[in-house]
């Protein structure tokens, strides 16, 4: 009865701990990124929340997710050799997926 106990415990509270940030819901970023003259996919963007170590690559298809990170207001930037740098300021909703499509200017 006592391992039914903690079992029952664990699952009970685990939506307050789901994203390791107590009574907080995690969200859900994921997009495309393009080159602005050619709209081209671009394979290789770091793809980062500012101010976090929350980081990912845009894959051959130029596209990338970010799953279960913190809701609320978050800037992403988007960088790769040759292009500008660039960022966006978002905010986004506890439990709901959000989609981007980003273009990036080649210096």
């Amino acid at each position: 009865m006592k391992y039914v106990m903690i079992f029952f415990f664990l699952f009970s509270f685990s939506p307050l701990w789901s994203n390791g940030i107590p009574g907080s819901s995690a969200t859900f970023v994921s997009g495309v990124v393009f080159e602005s003259e050619t709209s081209e996919t671009l394979p290789g963007v770091r793809v980062s929340i500012l101010g976090t170590d929350i980081f990912t690559y845009s894959d051959k298809d130029g596209k990338f997710e970010l799953p279960t990170i913190p809701a609320g207001e978050i800037r992403l930037t988007f960088s790769l050799v040759s292009f500008d740098k660039s960022q966006i300021q978002l905010i986004t909703v506890p439990n709901q997926k959000t989609e981007l499509s980003i273009q990036l200017i080649p210096r």
